[in-house]
């Protein structure tokens, strides 16, 4: 009979952020590199290589949890080496390292942009190949463990090995899952001492339950584990909800930055179009300003401004006489104005604005709304 699967305690209510690893990248080996960059080699000329570190799996993780979706198969990482170090829990370096090795293995592909953050996707692992989930928060948390007293994290092999667990557990129809110590060796590389240790842990902390004894089993013998039960449910992530919110996300940031160019583009036209018209107002002010000196100019100047209410009582109240009289009084005010003007070589249309644009008269717009095409900054703002 399976034992009990033990209560686990300090479990998040919720697990949003995991990383999906090809089963392969367990077994993979990466170049080795010395102080200057440069790949060591053996004196016979043979690369030297590694293991995969528990760096390595998160970040592949990371970037085949983007680039391999059935959803979005043209989907790709975008990432910067501060986001990377901030969602991995790594050092910069650390970062950077695991990268290296990862595209000089040929596992990941990274193409740089100068205007935008670094583009990186999967090539080194095939498109239907099996994954397993490793929560993030298996890597963050504290577990108390019964074997050794103590409350600590877990370490990469044991989040591994639950990660692996949990994974073949929540397939369709899955019952548990069935390992010998042999096999867990040739599959993650571990000693067949290390895979003990780690069932026990993982067993007396609770994350799963073993139907046969581990300790002193020979290595072919089969274990069935069972996982436990929350661990399972936290690891049912909606995939397709998740990509539907990022790509939400995706559109409302890119229409939060539309709406920001555009703003940036009217401010940038409104700018334009103020230097243009205020430009043209100065000048226009300037002719009237030194008109304005002129004593019989701005005399005559006052009579016509005093003769337009004139003309506007008189309309009002129907006296034709007087109105046919300040007609002719206007005539001969504007008859004197343009003989001033003459006199002061100015023109009549220099008194008032000249707009470089007779249609929109610089505004920019229309008289029914619609933006005007005379628009054309030589090289940025006039």
């Amino acid at each position: 009979m399976p034992s009990a699967v033990k209560k686990l305690n300090n479990l998040p209510k919720h697990s949003y952020r995991f990383w999906q690893v090809p089963v392969s990248a367990l077994k993979r080996r990466l170049p080795t590199f010395d102080e200057k960059g440069e790949k060591n080699v053996t004196p016979e000329g043979e690369l030297v290589m590694r293991k995969t570190f528990f760096s390595d799996l998160k970040l592949i993780g990371e970037v085949f949890s983007f680039s391999k979706t059935k959803e979005d198969p043209g989907a790709v990482c975008e990432r910067s080496y501060t986001d990377f170090e901030t969602r991995l829990g790594c050092a910069r370096s650390t970062v950077g390292k695991s990268m290296k090795a990862c595209t000089e293995a040929g596992l990941i592909k990274q193409t740089k942009h100068f205007h935008k953050k670094a583009e990186y996707c999967c090539e080194g692992f095939a498109k239907d190949e099996f994954h397993i989930t490793i929560e993030q928060y298996l890597t963050e948390l504290e577990f108390y463990i019964p074997r050794e007293n103590r409350s600590r994290k877990l370490n990469p092999f044991e989040v591994v090995i639950i990660s692996d667990f949990a994974t073949y557990s929540n397939m369709p129809g899955a019952k548990g899952v069935e390992y010998t110590v042999q096999e867990m060796h040739k599959k993650f590389g571990a000693s067949t001492k290390t895979v003990r240790k780690t069932l026990k842990n993982l067993v007396s902390a609770g994350f799963a339950s073993c139907r046969q004894t581990i300790h002193g089993c020979r290595g072919d013998v089969r274990l069935h584990f069972n996982v436990n039960a929350d661990v399972l449910k936290l690891m049912k992530h909606e995939w397709r909800e998740n990509r539907r919110a990022q790509t939400e996300r995706r559109r409302a940031e890119e229409a939060r930055k539309e709406q920001i160019r555009a703003a940036d583009e009217k401010a940038k036209r409104e700018r334009y179009y103020d230097v243009l018209r205020q430009q043209a107002e100065d000048r226009a002010q300037q002719y009237r300003d030194y008109a304005e000196r002129d004593g019989e100019f701005r005399e005559i100047q006052r009579a016509l401004a005093s003769l337009g209410f004139k003309q506007a009582e008189a309309e009002y109240k129907g006296l034709r006489d007087i109105l046919d009289d300040l007609q002719r009084q206007e005539t001969e005010l504007k008859a004197r104005k343009a003989k001033a003007l003459a006199r002061l070589r100015i023109k009549e249309e220099d008194l008032s604005p000249k707009y470089r644009c007779p249609k929109c008269k610089d505004k920019g717009f229309l008289l029914n709304g619609i933006m005007c095409d005379c628009y054309d900054p030589p090289g940025g703002d006039p």
